[in-house]
């Protein structure tokens, strides 16, 4: 968390918070601004601007401060771009993407170890492009699905999608995106987990 402030007004149990950036390993949220209620160490957050992935962020966050804090975030995510987010976990040169999805994303944890992640967006009606690079990933699908290496290279060379949905949940400590895709040359169903997102209690 970098350049944090945090004004509360002890008379009235309000104020503001601002921070200019947060880094989760490779995510980064920036400018977030929120209307602050709360006592002692309970805290609640209502987020007013937040940028985060070329899109925008509003939501709520509840805090139980101390040396590991606890947090639970609802928030609504809206104009996300996927490129940026691919961009930003360093996954160029495994798949390309483009197009925006807004939706909800829930996550709860406590310090730098986070619990409970779960996410549900959709693509804007413009649709995007998907080209996918890494030829093993393509084999695994293969393999579970009993289908040739070479026709699902061939599909997913350049395939543009009109309508998208993309689950998040967490597995183990992965990040597990499930994503299905639909356009003129039919459905593609993908599943992509980041292993090691999660750092563990007290990192």
């Amino acid at each position: 968390i970098k350049n944090a402030l945090l004004k509360i007004d002890s008379n009235h149990d309000h104020g503001e918070l601002t921070i200019g950036s947060i880094m989760y390993n490779k995510a980064q949220i920036q400018e977030l601004n929120g209307i602050v209620h709360g006592r002692d160490t309970n805290i609640f957050v209502d987020f007013l601007s937040v940028k985060t992935f070329g899109g925008r962020l509003e939501g709520s966050v509840s805090l139980q401060l101390g040396v590991n804090p606890q947090y639970l975030a609802d928030l609504k995510i809206k104009d996300v771009k996927i490129e940026r987010v691919i961009s930003d976990f360093d996954l160029g040169e495994k798949v390309q993407m483009d197009g925006k999805v807004s939706g909800n994303l829930i996550v709860e944890g406590r310090g730098a170890s986070m619990k409970v992640l779960s996410g549900n967006f959709a693509s804007e009606q413009s649709g995007g492009t998907l080209v996918i690079k890494d030829t093993r990933f393509l084999e695994n699908i293969a393999r579970g699905g009993n289908q040739p290496v070479e026709l699902l290279v061939d599909n997913f060379k350049n395939y543009h999608y009109n309508t998208g949905t993309i689950q998040l949940s967490l597995v183990e400590e992965g990040l597990n995106m499930e994503i299905v895709l639909d356009g003129e040359d039919g459905k593609r169903n993908l599943n992509i987990v980041l292993h090691n997102f999660i750092k563990r209690d007290g990192l």
